[in-house]
């Protein structure tokens, strides 16, 4: 742009006049757009699929008098350092934090994600977020039993089952300064109970069996007890389950899981006792000779309660007399 100035001067002499102009040339130059508005802002590290954001707005102007630049609109772009992503809307910024890539920021740390914005004429502007830290709760996750456990069943448990089933516990803090390790503390709290002092092998009496706990592996391995009441009364088709459970503790934050194990019951054979010889000895033909007894019929299974029926005078088997049985008395 150009433009002048012009300034007229006069001189007298003896009441003569006489003017002249002093005329000026004005060359413009482009001035630099000025940017106002929010240029930094913050957010906080939440859970994994938590909601944070922070916004601001962006204006320009330019004094030169045909200069009016703008900032266009920006879709969601990924911040320069990755953490999140920036879009612009009639000037107004919007930054979305990736909880996923900032989930190993300890409590405190801090780092910035950046983008720049460029107007229709050139000019550009940074604009930086802050993204600080949270402590992180440990977790614990508990894998798949490696069997089904299943009562030993038949004369007096002849018919093995399956004594053992084994858990793996997975524990992980995300925080890259903090470790988290099974808490002995809880563990000696809620009826576990280390083997020998400095094992770090943990026990843990159930109703049907114990489980023990290797702290250095995560390992939760199961034993089924057959002598037990509540393991010999399950019946065939009869299922259970034990629970277990652990907690892990890393920088004061805690997280449990159960270990749960299944059982499956086994027929028991039924258990006769009482008398199951007698004696009698020959007289003369007409003399009476007997010989009595009882029998009685037990089964651990819960559901069953066999027993003897009675049974009118029957032939032995080799024909040399009779049986008959009442009330469990022959």
């Amino acid at each position: 742009d150009s433009a002048t100035e012009s300034f007229t001067v006069q001189v007298i002499a003896n009441g003569e006049t006489a003017t002249a102009d002093a005329v000026f040339s004005i060359t413009g130059t482009d001035d630099a757009a000025v940017v106002s508005g929010d240029t930094t802002g913050a957010v906080t590290e939440g859970d994994a699929g938590d909601t944070a954001t922070a916004t601001g707005t962006l204006s320009i102007s330019d004094v030169d008098a045909e200069d009016s630049p703008s900032f266009a609109d920006v879709q969601s772009t990924a911040g320069v350092n990755g953490f999140g992503s920036f879009e612009l809307t009639n000037g107004t910024w919007t930054y979305t934090l990736d909880q996923s890539s900032v989930q190993d920021l300890d409590a405190g740390d801090t780092v910035d994600d950046t983008t720049t914005f460029t107007a229709t004429d050139g000019t550009t502007q940074q604009v930086a977020v802050t993204i600080t830290g949270t402590d992180d709760v440990p977790t614990i996750e508990a894998g798949t039993p490696s069997a089904t456990l299943v009562e030993a069943g038949g004369v007096d448990n002849g018919t093995a089952g399956t004594a053992s089933s084994t858990i793996s516990l997975s524990i992980d803090d995300v925080d890259d300064e903090d470790t988290a390790v099974f808490d002995e503390t809880y563990l000696a709290d809620n009826g576990w109970s280390e083997t020998s002092s400095g094992s770090g092998v943990y026990e843990k009496a159930g109703a049907y069996g114990k489980a023990a706990l290797t702290l250095a592996t995560g390992d939760v391995v199961y034993t089924l007890d057959d002598a037990k009441a509540a393991t010999q009364a399950l019946d065939s088709g009869d299922s259970a389950t034990e629970s277990f459970t652990v907690q892990v503790i890393a920088n004061g934050e805690t997280a449990t899981a159960d270990a749960v194990f299944s059982i499956t019951g086994t027929d028991d054979a039924a258990v006769v006792s009482g008398d199951t010889t007698g004696a009698v000895t020959e007289g003369d033909a007409g003399d009476t000779a007997t010989a009595t007894g009882t029998l009685s019929i037990s089964d651990v299974d819960a559901g069953d309660s066999p027993s003897f029926e009675n049974v009118t005078s029957t032939a032995g088997v080799n024909g040399f007399g009779s049986f008959e049985l009442t009330n469990g008395t022959w």
